[in-house]
C-alpha cells in the first residue's frame, strides 16, 4: 500500500538503533534484555520497574539486569539516550498530579 515506504523507513531506523544497543550491551559483556532491564531501572523517570517471568531463565536475567544496572556509567547512559532520541522532557511538574492534565481518560 502506500505505506509501504515510511514502514520500510521506520522499520530500518529501528534496525539501526537496536544494533548500536546490541554494541553497548556486548561492550558491557551483559544480554539485551538485562541492559534494557537495567536502563529502566536507572532510569530517572521510572518509579517502579515490574519484573516477572513464566521461566526461571526468565527470572534470572531479571537478576542479571540488576548487575547490568550497576555497570551502566552516567556516560553509556548518554549514548543510549542518544541512541533512543525518545528521552521524555518534563515540563517543569513531577508527581502524581501530572496525570490530571491528560485530556483523556488513561483506564
Amino acid at each position: 500500500g502506500k505505506w509501504w515506504g515510511s514502514e520500510n523507513y521506520a522499520n530500518q531506523q529501528k534496525n539501526e538503533k537496536v544494533a548500536k544497543l546490541m554494541e553497548i550491551a556486548k561492550e558491557m559483556d551483559v544480554s539485551m534484555v538485562s541492559l534494557a532491564i537495567g536502563w529502566v531501572i536507572k532510569n530517572k523517570n521510572v518509579s517502579v520497574a515490574l519484573l516477572g517471568g513464566s521461566k526461571a531463565s526468565q527470572l534470572e536475567q531479571n537478576i542479571e539486569a540488576i548487575e547490568a544496572a550497576k555497570k551502566l556509567s552516567k556516560e553509556t547512559l548518554e549514548k543510549i539516550e542518544e541512541i533512543l532520541g525518545n528521552k521524555p522532557k518534563p515540563d517543569g511538574f513531577t508527581g502524581p498530579s501530572r496525570f490530571l492534565k491528560l485530556k483523556t481518560n488513561p483506564l
